[in-house]
């Protein structure tokens, strides 16, 4: 279930097990900016490009990097790389990023 505010944005993923062998429940926050890569869907010719997202809509993506012949250990070096330049891009803009509160309020800012 999703916890969706009065603009229409996804704010939290709420989690309710109710089998009576199972009870649990928990509720992630979701912070307007976050950082994603499609590596891990394998895209076509292992090719890896990270999207920062506001909230659910793509707001940059990074250039293609091909993750073809690397070793694992390179491969998260290549990876880890690009994620921390785009950690850095939105610590610049919005260096309160992190914080699920933080930045839903002006919604002219992206």
């Amino acid at each position: 279930m999703d916890l969706i505010d009065d603009n229409g944005r996804k704010r939290a993923d709420i989690m309710e097990k109710r089998d009576y062998w199972d009870r649990a429940a928990h509720i992630d926050l979701i912070t307007r900016f976050s950082i994603s890569h499609d590596g891990d869907q394998e895209v076509p010719n292992n090719i890896c490009i990270f999207n920062i997202f506001e909230n659910r809509n793509r707001f940059f993506s990074s250039k293609a990097v091909e993750l073809l012949s690397y070793e694992d250990r390179e491969r998260y070096s290549i990876i880890k790389r690009e994620r921390d330049a785009d950690k850095e891009l939105l610590d610049n803009k919005f260096p309160n990023w992190h914080n699920p509160g933080a930045y839903w309020d002006d919604l002219e800012m992206v």
